[in-house]
């Protein structure tokens, strides 16, 4: 379990030899998921959920054979490892430098991490554990959408780029690639102590990671790329922001909120681009909740939404053997009307001056993950297209 403590924020070059180390013995995306034997790491929470709630029961070795193994036992899977071999892997810099980060800890003769470290495109992103429960507002670990977002945030280099609900920092630090400076935002002081040592861990230095509500502390300013990965769940239990997962009772308080003022710090040409869950209320669609949010910008802006079905909750939306908990949860879905839930993505542009602007609902899947021919960039250049031979 992790310790109920934020990592400590070194400077980069005394984390470099992590990153050098770590490196070497290939624990990055595309190995890590291999040795798995998962299509890519986008994959791994709900394998790492099975493996600690079997006991280490599951298809990967029970006892590491190679680096690399010992490697993902012990930040993937949060695994006590022999301190002698972990050691000898790591070499003495690195395994230095983890102990002064605390990103780890020795356990009499183990070696023990008190994160998950994730690897995502070239990056090294430390998170909270998946099951931390002695932690409050835990960062949250890199499910499917932040390996999604990863791969679909436009790449078109600007001059600043935001990240809302920023958590570990994955997505400012991506953007920092190809941004003059990139800035996360977060309402949590435990998470921006985990983006700012990720940052170092890379060894990047024009990301800048601060305190506020959404918008907040970037008042007056505009960014050419705006992303986020805000709290989304419907729930009672917490209120929205309180954690990593809660959107409020209607799942959308966050959402809406950071939709709504988009347009106010979008700069022309630039894109935005939420990950979340999509609630569907009866007699309330979703393009018409997203334009009623967007209010006169609505006459302004592309929209895509690309979205799939998901079977979220379903007991409780149906309001089968509920717990006391889950019938007022269930009373409160009812109330709202809430008949099904989508997951996906809402793309936001300025509308190409000439032409009408776009809503269009697509489907979240192959069609638009990743690069190629059809990530979202050039899909929304297709759109463009066929609007203007729509509307002449």
């Amino acid at each position: 379990m992790s310790v109920p403590h934020p990592p400590r924020v070194l400077a980069a070059a005394a984390l470099a030899p992590v990153r050098e180390r770590l490196a070497e013995l290939g624990f990055d995306e595309a190995r890590c998921a291999r040795r798995l034997g998962l299509g890519s790491m986008r994959n791994a929470v709900p394998r790492m959920a099975v493996r600690q709630a079997q006991g280490a029961k599951d298809r990967f070795p029970r006892e590491p054979q190679e680096p690399l193994d010992l490697l993902i036992a012990l930040f993937l899977f949060v695994e006590p490892q022999p301190l002698t071999p972990v050691r000898a892997a790591l070499g003495a810099p690195a395994w230095d430098a983890l102990l002064a980060a605390g990103l780890l800890r020795q356990e009499g003769r183990d070696a023990a991490a008190n994160v998950i470290l994730f690897p995502c495109a070239g990056l090294l992103l430390a998170t909270d554990n998946l099951d931390d429960d002695g932690v409050t507002n835990r960062v949250m670990p890199l499910f499917s959408e932040s390996y999604d977002l990863a791969a679909l945030a436009v790449r078109a280099p600007v001059e600043a780029a935001l990240d809302l609900c920023t958590g570990s920092g994955i997505h400012a630090l991506l953007a920092s690639r190809h941004a003059g400076r990139a800035v996360g935002v977060d309402v949590s002081p435990r998470a921006l102590a985990f983006a700012d040592l990720n940052a170092r861990l890379n060894g990047i230095e024009n990301a800048e990671f601060v305190r506020g509500d959404l918008y907040a502390p970037v008042e007056g300013s505009r960014f050419g790329l705006i992303t986020a990965n805000p709290p989304y769940n419907p729930e009672l239990a917490s209120r929205a922001g309180d954690d990593y997962h809660s959107g409020g009772e209607s799942g959308e308080e966050i959402l809406s909120a950071i939709v709504r003022r988009l347009p106010e710090f979008l700069a022309p040409g630039g894109h935005g681009q939420i990950v979340s869950l999509f609630v569907h209320r009866q007699g309330d669609p979703l393009p018409e909740r997203i334009g009623s949010w967007l209010g006169p910008a609505r006459d302004a802006l592309d929209v895509l939404v690309t979205h799939r079905p998901v079977d979220y909750r379903a007991q409780v939306l149906k309001g089968e053997a509920l717990s006391p908990e889950e019938q007022a949860l269930h009373q409160s879905w009812k109330r709202q009307g809430i008949a099904s839930f989508s997951f996906g993505m809402v793309h936001l542009r300025w509308t190409p001056a000439g032409r009408r602007p776009f809503f269009v609902e697509g489907s979240f899947g192959e069609g638009l993950r990743g690069p190629g021919p059809l990530a979202v960039a050039e899909k929304m250049e297709a759109l463009s297209l066929d609007t203007r031979q729509r509307n002449p």
